[in-house]
């Protein structure tokens, strides 16, 4: 008897990758994409660097998180300045490098969220979601 509450213990703090997948997409009402921690260990292919568990309390998948996805003013004006010259901007190649980015959000006195940064993780790096391990 000991056993089944130990195995249903180690179950219920797990998640499989289809799950953890899901809560990444999970949108409120609104449609704006509800925020979730992740734990995910750093690696930086190029430069043979990483290693570190980092946490990040709140954060969205980036692809759907509607309003928090736009350009800056900035940043569209230097990719028109980019196409006025004939230079095409590089893709990320999400689906090929099987990487997606997250906007890590910081949380205000009055309910809402500004987004901090952008971090780019590969998802075979993702350890945890809401501080369940994921089960590939």
């Amino acid at each position: 008897m000991v056993q089944i509450s130990i195995m249903e213990k180690i179950f219920s703090e797990t998640i499989s990758y289809e799950q953890a997948r899901a809560i990444m997409e999970l949108r409120n009402a609104h449609g704006v994409a509800k925020p979730f921690s992740i734990g995910f260990v750093t690696f930086n292919k190029t430069t043979g660097e990483g290693g570190d568990y980092m946490e990040l309390p709140l954060t969205v998948l980036l692809d759907n998180s509607m309003a928090l996805s736009k350009k800056s003013p900035k940043q569209n004006l230097k990719i028109e300045r980019e196409l006025e010259k004939g230079i095409t901007p590089k893709g990320p190649n999400h689906w090929v490098n099987q990487t997606k980015n997250f906007a890590v959000l910081v949380a205000n006195p009055d309910g809402s969220y500004d987004r901090e940064k952008i971090v780019k993780v590969h998802l075979r790096l993702i350890l945890t979601i809401n501080g369940k391990e994921i089960i590939w």
